[in-house]
């Protein structure tokens, strides 16, 4: 597709890597193993979001962490199976610095065809302590040759492959990435909230998928209906997606 060969496509990725523009690693989907998706919001004082963020990001579910363009909140992504027994989140909400927590359940992902999902019907799958190791290796570093993880693992290189593709193949993990918005060029980054009249959610959020300034489009639970993170080159074109596009 480039026109380069493999050794030079590993040794810029690492180089991409190395400067943290850009890290692929491996999730687990949203669903798996009956775990739910939420999105949070935490509002503070500015001077404390980032202490709170860096708290927040030592919660095993937690899947990213952002503070807003104002600093005026945190937004994080969480999967868990009960959001009330994660007692880091107790503990934010009863900090006297945090005015408002907002707890915010994903009904739907549209851009999913990056963020696969297991059928509800789907028989359960009993993961091996191998397959448990490949995923954390996986999730530090998506791009582990598989001899690589052979040594790791102490397992030989051919079930260090077949686990991990059926691990793909099963929608347990997918691979997902981390890129600086100076990488992209588009360095105006807007995480939209958006109230939607009752038949119109659905079809909203389906065309917002296929934008291709949308990174994120999904349905929630609560004041708002749909969630859009934009990521955008200027000012300028932000205003005119939401004033515009959005308008139609």
């Amino acid at each position: 597709m480039l026109g380069v060969s493999e050794k030079v496509v590993s040794r810029r990725y690492r180089a991409l890597r190395d400067n943290s523009l850009l890290r692929v690693y491996a999730r687990t989907s949203a669903q798996f193993g009956g775990a739910i998706p939420w999105m949070v919001r935490v509002s503070s004082d500015t001077v404390f979001l980032t202490h709170l963020a860096t708290r927040i990001r030592t919660i095993p579910c937690t899947r990213w962490v952002r503070i807003t363009a104002n600093f005026s909140e945190v937004v994080f992504g969480m999967v868990t199976a009960s959001i009330q027994e994660e007692a880091l989140l107790r503990t934010i909400s009863d900090d006297s610095r945090v005015s408002k927590v907002d707890i915010i359940p994903i009904l739907e992902i549209f851009t999913s065809t990056s963020l696969p999902t297991r059928n509800a019907e789907s028989a359960p799958v009993e993961l091996k302590k191998v397959d448990h190791g490949i995923i954390a290796a996986l999730n530090d570093d998506g791009r582990i040759p598989n001899h690589e993880l052979s040594a790791r693992l102490g397992v030989d290189p051919t079930t260090v492959a077949r686990r991990r593709k059926r691990l793909l193949e099963e929608k347990i993990i997918y691979y997902d990435l981390d890129a600086s918005s100076a990488l992209l060029g588009s360095p105006v980054d807007l995480m939209l909230w958006l109230k939607v009249r009752p038949g119109h959610i659905r079809s909203l959020g389906q065309r917002l998928a296929e934008h291709p300034m949308c990174l994120f489009v999904a349905a929630t639970g609560g004041t708002y209906q749909l969630v859009c993170n934009v990521n955008v080159a200027t000012s300028a074109a932000a205003l005119a997606f939401i004033d515009e596009y959005l308008s139609e």
